[in-house]
């Protein structure tokens, strides 16, 4: 399996994807040994509660985590 957690982190609005900070995600995948499937890139279109990413990591992640890989949708 990619991990024992498996997390969801979803759009709070709706509208199209414009920058997505991936090497952010890559630091944060890096620093706390994550697995981040990019769901929603830019260009498309979402709507509230879209999943944007999909995370996987071997111990529960913190709200903290799910923040920052919130903000790396600019």
């Amino acid at each position: 399996t990619l991990g024992d957690y498996e997390n969801s982190i979803y759009a709070r609005q709706h509208g199209y994807i414009r920058i997505l900070d991936g090497a952010s995600l890559l630091k944060i995948a890096n620093k706390y040994n994550l697995i981040i499937k990019v769901e929603a890139k830019p260009g498309d279109y979402v709507t509230e509660n879209s999943v944007l990413l999909t995370i996987y990591s071997s111990a529960p992640i913190t709200d903290e985590v799910k923040q920052i890989c919130i903000e790396a949708y600019i």
